[in-house]
């Protein structure tokens, strides 16, 4: 029986220190039967360059490689859309160009969804690495697992945990197309579409783990979670907010009020705290204490006393121009 075609999907943007060695992991693959989606989101450096002059390798190895350039940046969902409409594998691996695969990972999850028809889609183990850590590299440190036990609820409540905190590591994810085809694409609409996406095949079909190293995580100083305390950092998070709120917001009628208000509370908390880092870190430690002393005990309550306190609906409207002053 021929093996099933899998698509990997590399969306690209400013990673010209990195995406040769996320070819090289490719590359190294132990499973045969592979294709390549190469989408550029408009790359200011030389990203553009290396893959055009890493074409000829990438078509010797795999059974078709498709390169796309945009002449304006599109934003990660689309591009991922965009992506998903060109595959023509059985099965979608999604791999940010900074990021990387053990040598066996295509083989191992492959043969995982063959041997368990019901999942819909899986995620794995993997391990994270330093910004400027080579392949050769991370095939021979040992750096830190994503998971030291298996992260999947055992009292089925997959939806509801993921609903309390995203705990899938996103590269390490991996889609039958027909999961795509039943449930539809990305949400153009949402910032965050990965969580989202796993939200909406909790609810709608099974997850699957795998115990094993997949993935390489790069910890790169750009990322989201590493921006720096700037007005740059608060765009970012008030960003990261509306999306986790339109995420919220479109499950909450799987998980029931209780959960809902809770994750609110959350997200309250942790966002408006890490905007008002900036410059008012002792406006926070004040507002925590406060709630410590006050004995709330209903969700809806401790979420009003949060908003009388600082008032939340107004913050992110103002945000800006309070750090300019």
């Amino acid at each position: 029986m021929n093996n099933p075609l899998v698509s990997i999907i590399i969306p690209c943007y400013n990673h010209q220190k990195f995406i040769d060695s996320c070819f090289k992991s490719i590359i190294m693959q132990t499973y045969p039967e592979i294709e390549v989606i190469l989408i550029d989101d408009c790359s200011k450096d030389k990203t553009i360059e290396i893959i055009e002059r890493s074409l000829g390798c990438l078509k010797e190895r795999f059974i078709r490689v498709e390169f796309r350039k945009h002449s304006q940046n599109k934003g990660i969902t689309k591009t991922l859309n965009e992506g998903l409409k060109m595959a023509r594998g059985n099965y979608i691996k999604i791999l940010a160009s900074d990021d990387m695969l053990y040598p066996s990972s295509i083989e191992t999850l492959v043969n995982t969804m063959e041997e368990n028809k019901e999942y819909d889609m899986l995620f794995s183990n993997g391990q994270y690495i330093p910004e400027d850590c080579s392949y050769e590299d991370a095939l021979l440190l040992k750096n830190k697992n994503f998971y030291i036990s298996n992260p999947l609820p055992q009292d089925n409540s997959i939806v509801q945990t993921l609903y309390l905190g995203n705990f899938i590591v996103g590269g390490t994810v991996f889609f039958r197309k027909e999961t795509y085809e039943r449930l539809g694409y990305y949400d153009e609409s949402i910032p965050i579409e990965d969580w989202e996406y796993n939200l909406r095949v909790a609810v709608n079909g099974k997850i699957g783990y795998v115990d094993a190293p997949i993935f390489f995580y790069r910890q790169v100083a750009t990322s989201i979670s590493h921006i720096n305390k700037t007005g740059a950092y608060v765009q970012r998070y008030e960003y990261m907010y509306q999306g986790s709120s339109a995420v919220i917001e479109k499950y909450k009628e799987f998980v029931g009020e209780e959960v809902y208000l809770k994750k609110m509370v959350n997200l309250y908390e942790a966002y408006i705290e890490k905007a008002f880092s900036v410059r008012w870190t002792e406006k926070m430690k004040e507002l925590k204490q406060k709630m410590k002393n006050v004995n709330v005990w209903n969700y809806r309550w401790q979420m009003k006393y949060l908003i009388a306190q600082i008032g939340l609906y107004s913050i992110f409207a103002n945000l800006r121009e309070k750090i300019k002053n």
